[in-house]
């Protein structure tokens, strides 16, 4: 077994009582879904099963669940800020979608495409699947601006996406965390190969034209995060766009301003939790521009639904908006939400 594998978590509900299943299945995909369990008649209890494995920020997971309905609407994608693309293939049960008004099924041989930052209501029955997601910057810095959301690749494309998709899920526990840079590399330009451009594919949407901008963007916030005046006019200068063009940027995300203090809520709470209960939470406050610990403790809770030191203290702070809950092995949930947010960008 290779020593320093890719870094991997599994979730299982055959691991937890069955009456917490869905509630912690919940607060995971609570991220970026709404989602309810489809009832039926002589169907059993809720069950899940998936594993999950971080290849250098892109997300790869392998997993089977009984049927569900997933809503992720406009809203919910302009509030939490996922800017991700995810690539969904099923060798096992049927998947339906409105992708903003395109309809998505799933077929064999086929891969199906869905943006994050757009809407999406899908239902799905029991299923086998793997999807495969990634930054947006990754795929747009390589592929001229286009809307990806709800293609369906099938044919050739899809088959050379599928196999690929099907051997790295075989492959990934033996290989080194030393070659996740060069898989994730090799996953962005085996997607691009297969992304090839079309005029019915080549659709320009304002906010993929601002991705490269967007990415440099949040690389000033974050390098100035510290600093508490650090605002919307200093990061236009370091920028050197117009307001009109800064604004239209952040549009979804709220405006210029909330993006900025979410970024330093989202580098607070990674900071809390790896400190394992060490350290002091004014010191984080002040590392992430906040000059008041106590507006900062009242923003950290709005934002996670808990308390600096609630993330500090707790191996899996997720589990704190299900009270009473059972905690999974090895803080599995904590991990996975984790994961997803890395997507934000």
């Amino acid at each position: 077994m290779n020593p320093h594998p890719i870094p991997a978590v599994r979730f299982d509900t055959d691991l937890m009582p069955n009456s917490q299943a869905f509630d912690i299945w919940q607060t995971i995909l609570d991220e970026f879904y709404e989602v309810v369990p489809a009832r039926s008649a002589g169907q059993g209890n809720f069950a899940a099963a998936l594993d999950m494995w971080n290849i250098d920020g892109l997300t790869l997971t392998h997993g089977s669940f009984t049927p569900q309905r997933f809503v992720r609407t406009a809203r919910r994608a302009r509030r939490d800020g996922l800017d991700n693309y995810t690539f969904l293939m099923h060798s096992r049960g049927k998947w339906r979608a409105d992708a903003a008004g395109r309809p998505m099924e799933s077929a064999e041989g086929s891969v199906c495409v869905v943006d994050f930052a757009r809407p999406l209501v899908s239902e799905v029955t029991l299923n086998d699947s793997i999807t495969l997601s990634l930054p947006r910057e990754l795929l747009d810095g390589v592929l001229p601006p286009r809307n990806l959301h709800g293609m369906v690749l099938n044919g050739p494309q899809g088959g050379l996406l599928r196999d690929f998709l099907l051997s790295l899920t075989r492959r990934l526990p033996d290989l080194g965390a030393g070659q996740a840079p060069f898989i994730a590399a090799a996953c962005r330009d085996l997607l691009a190969a297969c992304l090839s451009p079309s005029p019915a594919m080549a659709e320009r949407a304002q906010p993929q034209l601002d991705a490269l901008s967007m990415r440099r963007a949040r690389q000033i916030i974050d390098e100035n995060m510290h600093r508490p005046d650090f605002g919307a006019e200093d990061l236009r200068l370091a920028l050197g766009v117009s307001r009109a063009t800064l604004y239209r940027m952040f549009r979804r995300l709220r405006g210029v301003s909330e993006h900025i203090r979410a970024r330093r809520l989202a580098h607070a709470h990674a900071l809390l939790v790896k400190s394992n209960g060490w350290g002091r939470i004014s010191e984080v406050a002040r590392l992430c521009g906040f000059t008041s610990d106590a507006h900062f403790s009242r923003a950290f809770r709005d934002a996670y639904g808990y308390t600096p030191r609630d993330a500090m203290t707790s191996v899996t702070p997720s589990l704190l908006r299900q009270p009473g809950a059972a905690r999974t092995p090895s803080g599995v949930d904590g991990v996975i939400i984790d994961w997803i947010r890395q997507l934000a960008g």
